[in-house]
């Protein structure tokens, strides 16, 4: 996995890595349900939807990922808003996500279902990009796995040294790179049945279900 610094220098401007690569899951997703909905939706009414479903699972994902965290947070509250530093929950992002997706839908009266429907691909997708953030940027310390006593302990592929939020470098379980191969697993059901047109108006909710359930098994493993 790439080891990237915290910020990416170009002429003129430099930004947050860790912002960067989301920002590319987001717009990679966005360009998914464009596609999915063959142009049915005005492209601007498309885009207000996204943001709002990108500005909803973001503030939520970074107040619950400080609220389980509130042992450092509370004596680094100035950090809560500080999102490109990494430490986003997942069921934050769902959430607020949603929410803000439905409330600006139904303002611009589009099809929630049929808008899920073409988001099931980018669900998944999405969690590739913001695991594969968490375990490539130095100073992201999100989703990292639980400490355990020596490598030896586990297969090489499945541990190895990392930090924690507080920067402590220990042998742990590597589950960025479990929560990365589970999205891409998820993306290719969900690209095959797209495929083979199955499942049409449920896409969405098996996509949910099924990251979900790797979520919540990797979630034994995690450190954070």
């Amino acid at each position: 996995m790439d080891n990237f610094p915290p910020f990416l220098s170009f002429p003129g401007f430099s930004i947050h890595t860790f912002s960067l690569l989301i920002g590319i899951g987001v717009l990679s997703a966005a360009l998914i349900v464009w596609r999915s909905l063959g142009g049915s939706i005005p492209a601007r009414h498309l885009a207000e939807i996204g943001l709002a479903a990108l500005a909803g699972g973001l503030i939520t994902a970074r107040l619950v990922h400080a609220a389980l965290q509130w042992a450092y947070f509370s004596s680094h509250p100035d950090e809560i808003a500080q999102i490109s530093a990494g430490g986003l929950s997942w069921h934050g992002a769902l959430i607020g996500g949603l929410a803000g997706a439905a409330l600006a839908a139904r303002w611009r009266r589009v099809s929630l279902p049929r808008l899920l429907d073409a988001s099931a691909l980018a669900l998944p997708l999405l969690g590739a990009f913001t695991w594969y953030a968490c375990a490539s940027v130095i100073t992201a310390h999100c989703a990292y796995g639980a400490e355990i006593r020596t490598l030896a302990d586990a297969p090489a592929w499945a541990a190895s040294e990392s930090r924690d939020v507080f920067g402590i470098i220990a042998p742990r379980w590597n589950t960025q790179h479990f929560g990365l191969v589970w999205s891409v697993i998820v993306m290719m059901l969900i690209g095959w049945l797209i495929f083979t047109s199955r499942m049409t108006g449920r896409r969405f909710w098996l996509a949910l279900a099924l990251f979900s359930a790797g979520m919540f098994i990797i979630g034994f493993w995690r450190g954070d």
